[in-house]
């Protein structure tokens, strides 16, 4: 959150282990790629102001297991 983002994407969750951050656009270009150390509860974020305006899609997963697909808009 928020949907549309201007600079910084913020990610909150109640998982407290590694997460995997992937950005990628329409294309599937992966843009962005990061593991994100967390601990519960918590909210990381990923600066996002040198990415162009339009939509993007963030997958978060765990081990190969994806739980979160989102489709966001930068504006």
């Amino acid at each position: 959150f928020p949907n549309p983002v201007k600079d910084e994407l913020s990610i909150r969750t109640d998982i407290s282990e590694s997460l995997f951050f992937e950005l990628s656009d329409v294309y599937g270009n992966i843009l962005i790629q990061k593991e994100l150390i967390i601990s519960s509860p918590a909210l990381g974020t990923i600066d996002l102001k040198d990415l162009y305006s339009g939509f993007y899609l963030v997958r978060i997963s765990r081990k190969n297991n994806i739980i979160h697909i989102h489709r966001i808009l930068k504006e």
